[in-house]
């Protein structure tokens, strides 16, 4: 005996059901609901088409301020450089830094690393976020819970509003 074991043709019966309802299952058959992945019954005469969305009832949609899209020519230190602790919190997903980096405490006059100016960091819609409209060259962007005004061209940390997201 070389310890091979052919098994009994039940067996391979079972194995061979068991793949077959495997295989139903991942095409969307489900005996209890015969008509595949939607698990609704058909309309007679008529196919589910999706509906046009209308949006939510009595909400506004939130639009952007008016000139938030007029920036300043210059930064004004005197009213920039500032450090602040956030009035309100916002809830806006995961933070994850970039690799190799550890939460640390930033502070105006400090120089945040490029690694930190790529688009998923940087907050476009800063004026959902009650913040100030960033002069020409600066952005905001987000560094864990905080929101930093940061000068693109030199990384200088212009001002910083600690805690503002959760």
């Amino acid at each position: 005996m070389t310890g091979i074991r052919i098994a009994p043709p039940m067996a391979w019966a079972v194995l061979l059901a068991g793949t077959l309802s495997a295989a139903a299952a991942a095409q969307g058959y489900d005996p209890a609901h015969p008509h595949p992945r939607t698990g609704h019954p058909p309309v007679a005469g008529r196919e589910h088409a999706p509906e046009a969305f209308r949006g939510p009832r009595g909400y506004r949609p939130v639009s952007p301020p008016l000139g938030w899209d007029r920036r300043p020519e210059r930064i004004d230190r005197d009213h920039f450089n500032h450090n602040f602790r956030a009035h309100r919190r916002y809830g806006i997903g995961p933070y994850l830094p970039p690799p190799g980096w550890v939460e640390r405490t930033w502070y105006f006059g400090d120089l945040l690393p490029d690694a930190f100016f790529a688009p998923e960091y940087r907050l476009g819609d800063y004026w959902l976020f009650n913040l100030e409209t960033p002069p020409v060259g600066c952005e905001w962007v987000r560094y864990g819970h905080d929101a930093l005004l940061v000068d693109l061209g030199s990384g200088r940390v212009e001002q910083v509003v600690y805690g503002l997201f959760f």
